[in-house]
């Protein structure tokens, strides 16, 4: 599980990742109880569900707005979005990470 927690550190905040699940799903257990892999990927997809609900949500805000000469599609919204949008990956060292792990740890004790 160590493993897991160390790889989901360069998500960044750890508090959000929770939350983020809980919020999707009833229990962490089995995210926790899978390989740290694919518990990555489960957060990651997460992740990704929870930013095309945001989108979703501010298109039918400008959905309001649009008539026949100006409607666009969610499709094209979201693929004008993601192309506009500047994704920074942070490259945390192998220290800081291996920090962010024992703090995770020192809560739960």
């Amino acid at each position: 599980m160590e493993r897991f927690f160390i790889q989901s550190c360069s998500i960044d905040k750890i508090v959000e990742i929770e939350e983020l699940l809980l919020r999707r799903y009833s229990s962490l257990d089995y995210i926790l109880n899978l390989s740290y892999k694919d518990g990555l990927e489960f957060i990651f997809k997460a992740y990704e569900k929870e930013l095309e609900d945001r989108l979703w949500d501010r298109w039918l805000v400008d959905y309001r707005w649009m008539n026949e000469s100006n409607f666009v599609s969610f499709e094209d919204y979201k693929n004008k979005t993601s192309s506009s949008s500047n994704k920074n990956v942070e490259n945390i060292s192998k220290e800081a990470i291996e920090e962010k792990v024992k703090e995770i740890i020192n809560l739960t004790l």
